[in-house]
């Protein structure tokens, strides 16, 4: 089929426009005004074969172009003008650009394996879905998406001669049902002779795993991260930056009420609040989380937070949270706001942490008959080592811990050691046990705090960006003796 400069063709059909279903080698050329208006999804299939579909004057259809089977060859060539091109461009391996103009491709691309811009500026502005390597033979310019498969042995691969500007585009990963990758899973997926900027964004429809893209002069890699192994158990690392030698808040207020102390040492004693550090290898992330309990003697526990963590440099982790909540007994009832600023360095399987936070409390005592007001100031430091055991995990820990306000301190020292296990994919079983004590303090009853073990038993339960979870556990010491169960609700936005 050829159509002249001056030739006009118009095809209105239910069906496919300009259909084969042969098994021949099939030319279309247009060089006129091509226009067809169908009700199918494709305007032309040009069936088996090695076909040639070339076009340098207009094209006015309202579906796809699809080459089909065979060896075939989309050619684009609009001289000096400026050309847009709204469909999809289906099962053509070979895609050419001519003339000095710039073609802007809007839809999508689907199975190419070599595009050649011999002249002129093609802007992808649609998708780019490549089936396994493409050879791109001059620059992209990706203002788009750019979709690639991955599996567990590999993936796509584009490979570009010239520059690769990627900073308008968005890149698409998408993986089979079962994608279960290595531990050291990391593939090539683009390579340039200088690539400018960095993508816009990337997502990825796995529940399992998560992402990171390692940019570097001439190519990008893409390393698989198991979510599981990015929020460390985003659950039961709630108590990790608890009061303080990571006693619950309502442990320290039960051990307090029941020494008959006073509403301001009460407040003193229950802070840090009680929130977790992920690790997440996203630029950027938000994330809510609630946290309820309830004690022995009548004690009830209340946490809401939200928070948002930023990476540098792929092994640091800084962060900000803001938590509301209260505690209530019989007789008292602690309202609380702490704001909170943490970071995370992680050196291979180590990982040291920080948070510092300002908890304003008002202690209401005598059933909210009198009320005291006090604020605190916080520093946790702690470090921790992943010794990974096929689906066990152990974690020897230790942690350092400083309360102040106007009228008292406590500097306290813990260690302990967590146990994970891997039930399924989806449920995780842990225990970890924390010995804590004194080291410093004033106004405070260091015979109360010293020698205090803790005992907390979770099962977590994972589903896509939630995370939910129950908590028994218990703390004896010198005058302590507490029993609680909780519920923990964590959602990353």
């Amino acid at each position: 089929l050829r159509n002249t400069e001056t030739g006009v063709l118009n095809i209105t059909a239910k069906g496919i426009g300009i259909y084969s279903d042969g098994d021949g080698d099939e030319h279309i050329i247009n060089n006129g005004y091509l226009g067809i208006n169908s009700e199918n999804a494709e305007s032309i299939n040009m069936g088996d074969g090695d076909d040639t579909f070339a076009n340098t004057g207009t094209l006015d259809l309202n579906g796809a172009i699809n080459g089909g089977d065979g060896d075939d060859t989309f050619t684009w060539n609009n001289g000096d003008t400026t050309n847009t091109f709204n469909q999809d461009i289906i099962s053509f391996e070979t895609i050419d650009k001519n003339g000095d103009g710039t073609w802007n491709l809007t839809g999508k691309i689907f199975g190419a394996k070599t595009i050649n811009i011999n002249t002129g500026k093609l802007n992808f502005k649609g998708s780019l879905d490549i089936d396994q390597n493409l050879k791109i033979n001059g620059d992209l310019n990706l203002y788009g998406s750019l979709i690639i498969d991955v599996n567990d042995d590999a993936a796509d691969f584009i490979d570009i001669t010239g520059n690769a500007d990627i900073s308008s585009g968005k890149l698409v990963i998408k993986t089979p049902t079962n994608f279960n990758p290595s531990e050291d899973w990391l593939q090539t997926i683009l390579q340039a002779g200088v690539i400018d900027g960095e993508f816009d964004g990337h997502s990825d429809d796995s529940s399992d795993y998560d992402f990171l893209l390692v940019y570097n002069d001439n190519n990008i890699t893409l390393q698989s991260i198991k979510l599981k192994d990015i929020t460390g158990g985003a659950i039961d690392s709630a108590i990790d930056f608890a009061t303080p030698a990571s006693l619950c808040l309502a442990d320290a207020v039960n051990s307090i009420l029941s020494m008959s102390q006073s509403p301001n040492m009460a407040a003193a004693a229950a802070a840090p609040y009680n929130f977790y550090i992920p690790f997440d290898n996203d630029n950027l992330k938000l994330w809510f989380s609630i946290i309820d309990k309830s004690y022995n003697q009548n004690i009830k526990e209340h946490i809401e937070t939200i928070g948002f963590d930023i990476n540098i440099f792929n092994n640091l982790l800084i962060g900000a949270a803001y938590s509301n909540g209260n505690i209530i007994t019989d007789s008292m009832e602690i309202e609380k706001s702490v704001y909170s600023l943490y970071g995370k360095m992680r050196y291979g399987n180590f990982n040291l942490y920080n948070v510092i936070s300002i908890d304003k409390n008002k202690s209401s005592v005598n059933k909210h008959k009198s009320s005291v007001s006090i604020d605190n100031i916080s520093d946790y430091i702690g470090a921790d080592y992943v010794m990974n055991l096929g689906i066990f995990k152990f974690i020897p820990k230790i942690g350092l811990s400083a309360i102040y306000n106007s009228d008292s301190y406590i500097i306290l020292a813990d260690t302990g050691i967590k146990f994970k296990a891997n039930i399924t994919d989806n449920l995780e079983l842990y225990n970890e046990i924390k010995f804590s004590g004194v080291i410093k303090n004033k106004k405070i009853n260091k015979d109360f705090f010293n020698n205090i073990i803790t005992n907390d038993i979770g099962l977590n339960l994972k589903y896509k960006k939630v995370t939910a979870g129950l908590i028994y556990g218990f703390s004896s010491g010198n005058k302590i003796s507490s029993n609680r169960l909780g519920f923990n609700l964590i959602y990353n936005f």
